[in-house]
């Protein structure tokens, strides 16, 4: 049982306008799936801002990870793992050169598929070979037979306690999947992420409007945290299973869908959220992640009431066991911040959510 059943990879880059502006194509497809054809959809995925018309920079930009999926007509999922790098382009010669010969940087995607949530090794494995092609002299064989050699020949973990392990450049990525009857569906991302960027009392909210069917759209700045975030509240959900709308990361062209007469879990970026505002419904229930603040929309229905022993005992549970995951990511103890939210000073508070 191979990598063969669920990976394909994909190098996305450009092709130039005269304009000094590009549109995002596919340009290496490998480990090809006659069976699961590609999604046409795909580029505007590895670019949410938009495929249509891509301004290069005139700055260099660090190379970024962020993830998104996929769902089919059968609810099954595909996860996509994103490395955005920024390469130097000269533009054709027709076209007029910069002031004072500035350099233009355009973006390249490479993409991992895998029906597997693998989100984490996947992001160390892009990482690292990002790092192996760029600062070493040690690639001893194109990118390309690397990526072969991960969809190709390293065999899929059999559920349980094995795993599968791989080494590049002194790093260790690690392949598991759970046992088939783990009572909580398996996440491959820590739940540490969500619990840095909201507090207890909005997890449960979210958690609960979420449990109740309605429109949920998380706001962030990174899109990495996007489908980390969605993907732990799918699992939150258990043994619920949401089965309405999902796109953790909506690229712009398909923000009408924030309009949507049916419950959605959806996420965008802080960039694209401007253009998505006239999309968003009267009943969406908006969570920032970056600054851990929920707008409920004006005709959103109230949610029924839970019961108080059962609240009390959740939150007490949670307040135990990762009640100062919140308040350590900001650099406070528990302590500090029960001082400043008993000072009353609502400014104090806004300034603390917002380190």
């Amino acid at each position: 049982f191979l990598f063969v059943f669920g990976f394909m990879f994909y190098t996305v880059s450009v092709s130039f306008f005269n304009d000094i502006s590009h549109s995002s194509a596919i340009i290496t497809w490998l480990a090809d799936r006659p069976h699961q054809p590609l999604n046409g959809m795909l580029p505007q995925f590895c670019h949410p801002g938009g495929t249509d018309v891509i301004h290069p920079c005139r700055e260099y930009q660090m190379p970024r990870i962020h993830y998104f999926v996929l769902t089919d007509s059968k609810a099954g999922k595909l996860y996509g793992t994103c490395l955005t790098v920024y390469e130097e382009f000269t533009p054709s010669s027709d076209v007029p050169q910069q002031e004072g010969g500035k350099k233009l940087y355009a973006p390249r995607v490479l993409c991992l598929l895998s029906t597997w949530p693998y989100l984490s090794s996947f992001r160390t494995y892009l990482t690292q070979l990002y790092r192996l092609a760029t600062t070493t002299d040690l690639m001893e064989a194109p990118i390309e037979r690397y990526i072969l050699n991960i969809c190709e020949e390293i065999p899929a973990p059999p559920p349980g306690a094995f795993e599968v392990r791989v080494k590049i450049m002194q790093q260790q990525i690690r392949f598991w999947a759970p046992p088939a009857q783990q009572p909580i569906p398996y996440v491959s991302v820590s739940f540490k992420s969500l619990f840095e960027c909201l507090d207890i009392g909005n997890i449960m909210f979210t958690w609960y409007t979420l449990a109740c069917e309605r429109k949920v759209l998380l706001v962030s700045d990174q899109l990495s945290l996007l489908t980390v975030c969605a993907e732990i509240l799918c699992s939150l959900l258990f043994p619920m299973k949401w089965s309405h709308l999902y796109i953790p990361v909506l690229p712009r062209s398909l923000s009408p869908m924030l309009d949507a007469p049916m419950p959605y879990l959806c996420g965008i970026s802080r960039a694209n959220f401007p253009y998505a505002v006239q999309d968003i419904g009267d009943e969406t229930v908006v969570v920032d992640l970056d600054r851990n603040v929920i707008t409920v929309g004006p005709e959103t229905p109230d949610l029924p009431p839970i019961p108080h022993k059962r609240r009390v005992k959740l939150e007490h549970a949670l307040e135990a066991h990762a009640g100062d995951v919140f308040w350590n990511a900001r650099g406070l103890t528990h302590e500090q911040a029960q001082a400043i939210r008993r000072k009353g000073s609502s400014a104090a508070t806004e300034e603390m959510h917002a380190n």
